[in-house]
C-alpha cells in the first residue's frame, strides 16, 4: 500500500505530527518530512507527542535539512529534547548554531552550562566540539568554576604547557579533561584565556553573606501567625490585550508536564471565557518556564515535572484564604493575572523562612526531627501534595532509610508555632543545648518537656535534676499507678496547675503560656504511655514518638525484673 502524505497549508502541526508517528515505514516517515518546509517541519517535530515521537522525526531528516529544521525550533525546548535522551539525541549540538548555543546556557545557572559544554564534547563532532571556542572565555570559565577539581588545581592548569612534557592537563575528571583538551586542541591561546578569566573571576569573587544578627537574650521569638500576604488584585483596566488566538494551539515554548491533582483550580479553569483560558494558558507556560530557568535549567524530565509541581504550589498557596470552590477561584484567576498569584504564594513561603532563620540560632537545643523541620523551611524543596490537594514542602522522613515525605505548608506552619513554643521553653529553663542521646533523637526535646513537669511536681520549681534516671524512677513510684498503668489521680491537674505558675514566672509571653502548657501536659501523656510498658526506665530510653519494638519491649521487662530483684 502506497502512503502519499504531505501537509497542507495551515494545516494543525499537533494532527500532522501524529499522524506521522502512526506511519509504521520510517521510509515513509523521512520521505515526508524531508518535503516538509524547515519552518514547517521544526513546527511538527516540536507538536510531537513525547520526547521519543520527537526523536523519530528529527532523526528522519536528512543531514543538511536537519540542521536547517534545528535553526527553526526553539533552542530551549530542542535542549529539552536532548537532555531528556541523552545518548541519542546529543549529537543534535553539532547542527546547533552558535547563537542558537548561546541561547541554551543563556537560560542555565553556570553549573547546567558546564553540562551543555561537557555534552558538547562528550563525541567527535566539528560543529559541536567547537562550541567552546566560540564562546567568550568568562563564559567558559564561570561555567568550569561550578566543577570542584577545577578550582583546586586552577594553579597546576595555569603551569600546564600544552605541547609540553605532559600531554594532558593535569586533571581526573574526564568530562573535564575532555573540554580543556578541546580548548589545547584547537586553540591553546583560548585555553589560557579561559584559564586567566578563571583567575579574574576568583578574584571578584563576592564574600559569603554575613549571618543574620543573633537575637539578644530579651528579644521575644513571635509564633509564626498566619502570613501578611497583599490581597489578590485583578489586572489594571488598561493591561495590554490578549494576543488574538492562533487558528490551532500552538507548542509550548517548553515540554511542561500535566500535572492534574489539583482539581479545584482545574475545574475553576473551565468556567473561564476561551480568551482568558488561553491567556491563562500562556501565563501559566511562562511560570513554568521561569521556574525552570530560577532552578538551574536543568530540562531533564524529572526536573520538569518538579517544576511544574512547584508552579501549582505556588498557585494553590497563592489562593490562600479563598474559599474552596470553583466559583470563588474561577472569578480571581478571571481578573487576577498569574504571576501575581505566583508572586503570592512566594512570599508566604519567604515569610515562613524568614521565621525559621530566627529560631536556627537555637539549633543545639533541638531534637533531631526539630531540625528537620528547620532545615525544611530553610532550604524549601516545593511541591504539590495530591493525596492534600495542597502546596507542601519535602521532608526527611523519621526513618532515614524511607524517602523524604510531602508535608502540607498548613501542617508545616502548625509545627514551626510548636518549635518556637519549645525555643521559648528552653531559653526560660537555661538549656542552651541537648544531650547528645536527646538531641539524636526523633523527639527529644518532649523529653525534656516531661522533665519539666517532673521537676515541678517534685522539687516546685525547674532543678536538672530532673533529668537523672534517679528523678525519674522516683517520680514513678510516687505518681505513678503500675496496676491501672497510668498516673494517680490528680497528677495531671497537679502537672497543668504548676506549668502554668511556672510560664508566668518565667515571663513567658502571655500568647504562648497556653502553649507551653499543653506541650508539657502532652509529653506528661507520653510518659505515662512509655511507663505503662517499660519496666526499665531512663530518659535516654524515653524516645516520643518513636514505636517500641517488641523485642525491646520483653527485654527492658527482664531487665527490669533484675533492677526489682537488686
Amino acid at each position: 500500500m502506497r502512503h502519499d502524505l504531505t501537509m497542507l497549508p495551515g494545516a494543525d502541526p499537533t494532527e500532522a505530527a501524529r499522524a506521522l508517528v502512526a506511519v509504521r515505514e520510517d521510509a515513509v516517515v523521512r520521505a515526508v518530512m524531508n518535503r516538509l518546509s524547515p519552518a514547517e517541519a521544526a513546527l511538527v517535530v516540536t507538536s510531537a507527542p513525547g520526547v521519543e515521537a520527537q526523536t523519530r522525526l528529527i532523526w528522519a531528516l536528512a543531514k543538511p535539512r536537519r540542521a536547517a529544521v534545528v535553526d527553526h525550533m526553539a533552542p530551549v525546548a530542542m535542549a529539552a529534547m536532548i537532555q531528556n535522551r541523552e545518548r541519542r539525541n546529543r549529537r543534535l549540538l553539532g547542527d546547533v548554531s552558535l547563537e542558537g548555543f548561546e541561547r541554551i546556557l543563556a537560560f542555565c545557572s553556570p553549573a547546567q552550562r558546564y553540562y551543555w559544554l561537557s555534552l558538547a564534547n562528550s563525541f567527535a563532532d566539528a560543529g559541536a566540539n567547537l562550541l567552546v571556542l566560540l564562546l567568550p572565555p568568562e563564559q567558559v570559565a564561570e561555567a568550569l568554576l561550578t566543577v570542584p577539581e577545577f578550582r583546586s588545581r586552577l594553579h597546576r592548569l595555569r603551569a600546564f604547557s600544552p605541547g609540553g612534557f605532559d600531554e594532558t592537563p593535569p586533571v581526573a575528571d574526564e568530562r573535564l579533561k575532555a573540554v580543556l583538551l578541546r580548548l589545547i586542541e584547537y586553540d591553546a591561546d583560548c585555553y589560557r584565556d579561559v584559564i586567566e578569566a578563571a583567575f579574574r573571576l576568583l578574584d571578584r569573587g563576592v564574600a559569603p553573606p554575613v549571618s543574620a544578627r543573633q537575637p539578644a537574650g530579651h528579644e521575644s521569638i513571635e509564633l509564626p501567625g498566619i502570613p501578611e500576604v497583599p490581597p489578590l488584585l485583578p489586572a489594571a483596566p488598561d493591561a495590554e490585550a490578549p494576543d488574538a488566538a492562533p487558528a490551532f494551539k500552538l507548542p509550548p515554548y517548553l515540554p511542561m508536564p500535566v500535572h492534574t491533582g489539583d482539581g479545584l483550580v482545574r475545574a475553576a479553569t473551565r468556567m473561564l471565557s476561551p480568551a482568558r483560558r488561553q491567556a491563562l494558558q500562556r501565563e501559566t507556560e511562562r511560570a513554568f518556564s521561569d521556574e525552570v530557568r530560577a532552578d538551574g535549567g536543568s530540562l531533564a524530565m524529572a526536573d520538569l515535572e518538579r517544576a511544574a509541581a512547584r508552579v501549582q504550589a505556588y498557585i494553590r498557596l497563592g489562593l490562600q484564604g479563598m474559599p474552596d470552590q470553583p466559583e470563588q477561584v474561577a472569578a480571581a484567576l478571571e481578573k487576577v493575572p498569574l504571576r501575581d498569584i505566583v508572586r503570592r504564594g512566594s512570599l508566604i513561603l519567604e515569610q515562613l523562612r524568614q521565621v525559621a532563620v530566627r529560631l536556627s540560632h537555637f539549633t543545639p537545643a533541638m531534637d533531631a526531627r526539630q531540625r528537620d523541620l528547620l532545615n525544611a523551611v530553610l532550604r524549601p524543596r516545593v511541591t504539590f501534595d495530591g493525596e492534600s490537594a495542597s502546596a507542601a514542602l519535602w521532608m526527611a522522613a523519621p526513618d532515614r532509610r524511607r524517602r523524604p515525605e510531602a508535608v502540607p505548608v498548613a501542617e508545616i506552619q502548625e509545627r514551626l508555632a510548636d518549635l518556637s513554643v519549645w525555643v521559648a521553653t528552653a531559653r526560660a529553663l537555661g538549656l542552651r543545648a541537648l544531650t547528645e542521646r536527646l538531641a539524636a533523637a526523633m523527639n527529644g526535646s518532649l523529653a525534656v518537656s516531661a522533665a519539666l513537669g517532673v521537676a515541678l511536681l517534685t522539687y516546685g520549681h525547674w532543678d536538672p535534676r530532673a533529668l537523672e534516671s534517679d528523678a525519674l524512677r522516683r517520680f514513678r513510684d510516687s505518681h505513678f499507678d503500675r496496676e491501672r498503668g497510668a498516673w494517680r489521680a490528680g497528677t495531671e491537674e497537679a502537672v497543668r496547675g504548676a506549668a502554668d505558675t511556672w510560664a508566668q514566672r518565667a515571663r513567658i509571653e502571655a500568647a504562648m503560656r497556653p502553649r507551653v502548657v499543653s506541650r508539657v501536659l502532652e509529653a506528661m501523656r507520653q510518659l505515662e504511655g512509655f511507663l505503662r510498658v517499660r519496666q526499665s526506665v531512663s530518659w535516654d530510653r524515653f524516645a516520643p514518638g518513636k514505636p517500641t519494638p517488641r523485642r525491646r519491649v520483653a527485654r527492658d521487662v527482664e531487665d527490669g525484673e533484675e533492677e526489682e530483684t537488686s
